[in-house]
């Protein structure tokens, strides 16, 4: 059996069970216990076990016996909120260690009837925050355990943002992202105050879940209420514009860094001459001409969403950047042309 300790600081107040805890054995010979507090018995006897932190030691007595008797609780823990309750079973084994029905007699017990209660059944009820131990015992010699965690309902236990998803911003674009702070059993708590951050504060700016671009790139911003902090929301800040029209050409380009590499999009609506032989994509740095610019793709599809990486480095070996180009060029490369242009902001 595992033996669960309960901690009470220097004010008398529950808390998590410092690191440190020291157990041992009055008599290996008769049983033994590991540091995680897991008793196992050797021979029959009463050895007493201990755990110490510093001066502090708490003491418990076990019986052993030659007999395969035994309990067992499932589940060996629960966590529940203050007034819902769990279930826990009991398992029996006779002398002979052979399953058979449970005895009568069970006594049922908690550790700490302030932060849970257990009926005679084995329901536990929550009372208050904190953690106790669930006992069942037969005939005074064999028992079994297991912990409850019970956690108060106005106890703030998630964050979610809304959107959840990517959100796109172009240069000094804002946006409003909600937070919703929630219990254990998945109840609204009216009233936080959240604090928002942003890992890059070069990138976006962000008060009170209003976020504004700032700086090309992406970054994620979270918001957080006592120790509680969202899943990151994904910002992505892009430069981008609709194509000109000519030549029947329509949709968008953007410009991205997408997980450190720059990328040049299509949107879903995106399209251009079908007639034109040779068409290639350019950043270039005019709409009459690729002198200077860099080939991103070949536009074997005239429509739709497309996604390319750009280059690394320009015609003459300078690294290439989100800023490093004003158009998006849509050029004939058989026999020049312009067949479409996108002014990047």
């Amino acid at each position: 059996n595992t033996l669960i300790l309960t901690y009470f600081n220097n004010q008398g107040v529950q808390a998590p069970v410092p690191a440190g805890v020291v157990w041992a054995t009055s008599n290996a010979t008769l049983a033994t216990v590991n540091q995680q507090g897991l008793v196992m018995g050797i021979a029959a006897g009463t050895p007493i076990i201990t755990a110490t932190l510093n001066s502090i030691m708490a003491n418990f007595t076990i019986t052993v016996t030659n007999s395969l008797e035994r309990l067992e609780i499932s589940p060996g823990s629960a966590n529940i909120m203050t007034s819902n309750t769990a279930t826990f079973t009991l398992t029996y084994f006779n002398g002979s260690g052979i399953q058979a029905p449970v005895p009568p007699g069970i006594v049922w017990s908690s550790n700490s009837n302030a932060i849970a209660t257990v009926n005679s059944t084995g329901i536990v009820t929550g009372m208050a925050a904190g953690q106790t131990t669930i006992s069942a015992t037969l005939n005074a010699t064999i028992f079994t355990t297991a912990s409850v965690t019970v956690t108060a309902n106005n106890t703030l236990a998630t964050i979610t943002l809304s959107p959840s998803n990517e959100i796109e911003l172009a240069l000094n674009q804002s946006a409003t992202i909600t937070a919703v702070g929630k219990d254990g059993s998945g109840n609204v708590i009216p009233g936080l105050v959240f604090n928002w951050a942003t890992l890059n504060s070069s990138l976006v700016s962000i008060n009170n879940g209003q976020v504004t671009g700032v700086g090309y790139g992406t970054t994620n911003v979270t918001a957080s209420a006592s120790s509680i902090t969202s899943p990151p929301l994904m910002v992505q800040v892009f430069r981008g514009n609709p194509f000109n029209g000519a030549f029947g050409s329509m949709g968008t380009a953007k410009l991205k860094i997408v997980n450190g590499v720059l990328r040049l999009e299509t949107s879903a609506n995106f399209s251009v001459s079908t007639g034109a032989p040779d068409l290639r994509i350019y950043l270039s740095n005019a709409t009459n001409t690729i002198n200077g610019a860099v080939e991103v793709a070949t536009l074997n599809l005239r429509s739709g969403a497309q996604s390319w990486a750009v280059p690394l480095l320009n015609p003459v070996g300078q690294p290439i950047t989100i800023t490093s180009y004003s158009h998006v060029l849509v050029w004939c490369r058989q026999f020049g042309g312009n067949y479409g242009h996108v002014v990047l902001p």
